[in-house]
């Protein structure tokens, strides 16, 4: 399992050979999780619905490049809530804390508010 990434900041002198390993090791970890669960789901262990629409889009695609395609994407969103929390765009660390314990938003999840439905 890929370690979290304790890097500092970023610059033109920065080795990234650090970064580079993460992110090769977090991609085939998320593989491996998109490829359990995909098996999960196709052995029952979803709903009805969920399974219905899991062997339609099988059906259309290679397992394969579903799961490239489906661990690409939630590393890409990890990334980049993980890049936005640093950078100060969110209210509160929705992965990590400050503290090191839990992620902040946990502390505040009962103050969150949503927006209106449509």
């Amino acid at each position: 399992m890929a370690q979290p990434f304790r890097g500092g900041q970023i610059n033109s002198t920065w080795d990234i050979t650090l970064l580079e390993k993460y992110a090769q090791s977090a991609r085939l970890d998320f593989r491996q999780a998109v490829r359990e669960r995909l098996t999960r789901v196709r052995a029952g262990a979803a709903g009805a619905a969920e399974k219905a629409e899991c062997e339609a889009v099988l059906r259309r695609a290679d397992p394969d490049e579903i799961v490239e395609q489906e661990a690409y994407g939630w590393f890409n969103r990890l990334a980049a809530l993980r890049y936005l929390e640093v950078h100060g765009y969110l209210d509160y660390r929705v992965l990590s804390s400050r503290s090191g314990t839990h992620p902040e938003i946990m502390e505040h999840a009962l103050e969150l508010r949503f927006a209106e439905p449509f």
